[in-house]
């Protein structure tokens, strides 16, 4: 079998990839690699080049599969899904505790800690990968489909994913450069700790992210809106500004209401809250900045948002290597800055979405008028970002305004 060309080994594993046993479940490569050198070389390029370590077994044996030096070249992306420690249907009404949040964040550091001690070993010069890095616990989502019904009509016998929006995971400060190494081969770091998964701390991921001195990607996908928890909301803002939060470090709001709106920011529907909320403790109803029937902020604040676009052109100044920043809002209006550096040429691209249309009907002098009271960036904005373009390419800046779909 060694004999066949390794275009035509390729072509029999593509095709053995897509195929299906009687069952649906499609086939291992793995058993194939004891055909012949050839078989095996091409089937371990593909089988580790993508690694899902989810278990401290599957850690384990990453550990052992990658003192291959050849095996370990062909690792390209490592997606680590941290696992907490489960617990039992009884706990399902019961809040985390600090002990469990503890226990959880040691489980968090020591893997991650792991990973970092196994990565540093391999040659500065090898090839550089990938590495994105979640959290989860089994049992939050065990029989979710289940639960859902009976949760809806009984809150406090299951808090669903309420038990742990409160508990964001933290990596230990206190860790040394011998417990958790730099680790320079990692070119792109993602970390997820949004919904569905577990909450990760903010400072912690841009903490993560420092042990990785040739990032040039970084991707942190990060939630610092605890609306039950109004202290512990502000330190997860003030620890760190990395996301485009609507908000200032300080909490104050980057949009503010279309001034023409009559509704206040306090509009509720008691009715409404009340028929589905009575008999319920605060702890588990909905939170109360969201039983707002009428809670839009449309027009971002020129002076807040000017000084959000002006520190961020200074940073980029500091960030030689950059190739990518992207600043993005969500909500009714969005706003998106975006600076590429690519093929030589430095591009600044700002974009505007106004899905307020939907609400404030198709008169067209009322869309005109709410059009001209949209942000746009102002000269000393554009002038800081021309001033980062030479650093990166020795040339000037392209600037240019699209409507968000372009």
């Amino acid at each position: 079998m060694d004999l066949l060309p390794p275009e035509l080994i390729s072509l029999v594993l593509n095709h053995l990839k897509i195929a299906r046993d009687h069952e649906g479940r499609s086939f291992s490569l793995a058993p194939y690699a004891t055909l012949g050198r050839h078989w095996q070389a091409i089937i371990e390029r593909r089988t580790f080049a993508k690694i899902r370590i989810h278990t401290a077994k599957r850690l384990e044996e990453f550990q052992r599969i990658v003192t291959n030096p050849s095996r370990r070249s062909c690792v390209k992306r490592i997606n680590l899904v941290v696992r907490l420690e489960s617990y039992d249907v009884q706990a399902r009404a019961q809040w985390e505790t600090d002990e469990d949040r503890q226990q959880n964040n040691k489980i968090f550091t020591s893997t991650i800690c792991t990973l970092f001690k196994i990565l540093s070993s391999w040659p500065n010069d090898a090839a550089s990968i990938e590495l994105s890095i979640q959290a989860m616990c089994p049992s939050d989502f065990l029989d979710m489909k289940q639960r859902r019904k009976p949760a809806a009509r009984s809150r406090l016998d299951d808090l669903l994913q309420k038990r742990y929006e409160r508990s964001y995971l933290q990596f230990s400060r206190t860790t040394t450069d011998v417990q958790c190494p730099p680790v320079p081969i990692v070119n792109y770091l993602s970390i997820r700790g949004l919904r569905n998964k577990r909450l990760i701390e903010p400072a912690s991921s841009v903490f993560i992210a420092s042990k990785l001195p040739r990032l040039n990607r970084v991707e942190l996908l990060m939630k610092d809106e605890c609306k039950r928890d109004e202290r512990l909301r502000q330190r997860l803002r003030n620890e760190v500004v990395v996301n485009y939060a609507p908000v200032t470090p300080s909490g104050e709001w980057l949009q503010e209401r279309d001034p023409e709106d009559t509704d206040t920011d306090d509009n509720t529907d008691p009715e409404y809250y009340n028929a589905r909320e009575e008999g319920y403790p605060e702890s588990v109803r909905v939170p109360l900045e969201d039983r707002r029937c009428i809670h839009f902020r449309f027009n971002l604040i020129a002076s807040h948002a000017n000084r959000f676009y002006i520190s961020a052109a200074w940073a980029a100044l500091r960030m030689p290597k950059l190739r990518q920043m992207i600043l993005q809002t969500d909500g009714i209006s969005r706003y998106s800055l975006e600076y590429e550096v690519r093929a030589g040429t430095s591009r600044l691209t700002w974009r505007t979405l106004d899905s307020a249309d939907c609400l404030i009907g198709g008169d067209p002098s009322t869309k005109q008028a709410r059009a001209e009271r949209l942000y746009q960036p102002d000269a000393r904005v554009l002038e800081a970002w021309e001033n980062v373009a030479p650093e990166h390419t020795g040339r000037g800046l392209e600037t240019e305004f699209k409507e968000w779909w372009d």
